[in-house]
């Protein structure tokens, strides 16, 4: 888990306002951004730090429960709000025998989950949308969140090409 470690550095840095690793190039700065604010909101505490960023990352559950229910259903959307929430659970409970990433943690794999699931839900609007309304604010709140996603980890660039021939495909 020396990757919390680099990720934190980063974020003090940024706090003694001497640039993300003191001007040293990063390929997720935006995490590190995150890390700052919320050091500068509770401290340098490290349960306070955990336990905000708990709080925000809080928001997976109810982001799938509104993207399933756009997709599909309200239950669908339930379910997976629910299987997000244990599996967070299971995650959180299997650390001392696996390595695995959680919200509990230092780690970028589950705050660009979230934010890509927001920007699934977005972009869903938008590709459902069609002509009948007009669906730019969509489409850009989708990019500007599929952006914060790739400056957290890069290789959520990945579904961009995919996105981009749903599109091609719906109009």
């Amino acid at each position: 888990y020396s990757d919390a470690e680099f990720y934190d550095l980063a974020a003090q840095y940024i706090l003694l306002g001497q640039g993300v690793l003191n001007g040293i190039p990063m390929d997720k700065p935006f995490y590190a951004m995150f890390l700052a604010i919320i050091h500068a909101v509770v401290g340098q505490g490290y349960e306070q730090t955990i336990n905000l960023q708990i709080a925000v990352l809080a928001l997976m559950p109810a982001m799938l429960y509104l993207l399933g229910s756009q997709m599909i259903n309200r239950p669908a959307g339930l379910l997976m709000g629910l299987l997000a929430a244990f599996h967070q659970r299971n995650a959180i409970a299997a650390t001392p025998y696996i390595k695995i990433s959680h919200s509990k943690l230092l780690l970028t794999e589950y705050p660009t989950a979230l934010l890509l699931v927001i920007f699934a839900l977005f972009a869903f609007r938008w590709l459902r949308s069609g002509q009948q309304r007009t669906p730019w604010s969509d489409a850009v709140l989708a990019g500007g969140f599929l952006g914060l996603a790739m400056l957290v980890r890069p290789n959520a660039l990945m579904v961009l090409p995919v996105v981009l021939l749903l599109a091609w495909v719906v109009n």
